[in-house]
């Protein structure tokens, strides 16, 4: 998802325009959209590490790489 689509997600964004003024629970949402899916980017590069080790290595450090990209999604339920 992009900044755009994030922003329309949040409510900034509607049928009619941008909104001129935001609120609280607006900003709240926005922020959320753009931690979780910067948290999702930081877990995918575990993730792309993992498979990448795997494939060169056959063992190694897949579970280390596994467990970080899991602790970085955990952090997304975390406000």
């Amino acid at each position: 998802m992009n900044i755009i689509e994030m922003a329309r997600q949040a409510g900034f964004i509607t049928d009619f325009g941008c909104r001129e003024t935001a609120s609280d629970e607006l900003l709240t949402r926005f922020a959320a959209l753009v931690r979780a899916a910067a948290l999702e980017e930081a877990a995918g590069v575990c993730d792309e590490q993992a498979h990448d080790w795997h494939l060169h290595a056959k063992g190694g450090p897949v579970s280390a790489y596994n467990a970080c990209a899991a602790a970085i999604r955990q952090l997304k339920d975390k406000t």
